[in-house]
């Protein structure tokens, strides 16, 4: 008979015979505090990230970009800056009434996944950091959504 049938009518889950991989298992296995306590501080270094891909793309849109498409260039730059400050504000907890009065879509897991796909998708065109820094920032949107669709206090 095959090991993970005996595991299996044994009582027990073989990792073999489930579609689970061994990160699902580890992130079902955590506390919802605990992983929003290390998503929280992940979340900070994105928005460092970001703040570096801005400040980075003012610098760049200033020096290279034509006087004709400068506003635009600049303007997506402000933006990953702005956006970058509000989710380092809310990864270090600065201000946290003001920012749950008026950002309260931070203080959910399905609310800052959909920031993060946002964000991700508005610094693509930031010179010369857009690209690493909006693949990294989506790549961190789906580890969002896989850990709300694997997790089991996200079950109903």
């Amino acid at each position: 008979m095959d090991p993970a049938t005996l595991s299996e009518q044994a009582g027990g889950i073989s990792m073999a015979s489930s579609n689970t991989s061994k990160s699902s298992w580890m992130i079902s296995r955590q506390t919802l505090p605990v992983l929003a306590g290390w998503l929280r501080v992940t979340d900070s270094a994105i928005a460092l990230l970001l703040l570096l891909t801005g400040g980075c793309g003012i610098w760049w849109s200033i020096e290279n970009v034509k006087p004709s498409r400068i506003l635009a260039s600049l303007m997506l730059s402000v933006y990953a800056c702005c956006l970058g400050g509000m989710l380092l504000r809310y990864g270090t907890g600065c201000g946290k009434f003001m920012l749950m009065r008026d950002y309260g879509f931070m203080f959910s897991f399905l609310g800052r996944c959909a920031f993060l796909v946002l964000v991700g998708n508005l610094v693509w065109s930031c010179h010369p950091l857009g690209m690493a820094c909006a693949l990294i920032t989506n790549l961190y949107s789906s580890m969002y959504f896989y850990i709300m669709w694997s997790h089991p206090a996200f079950s109903s």
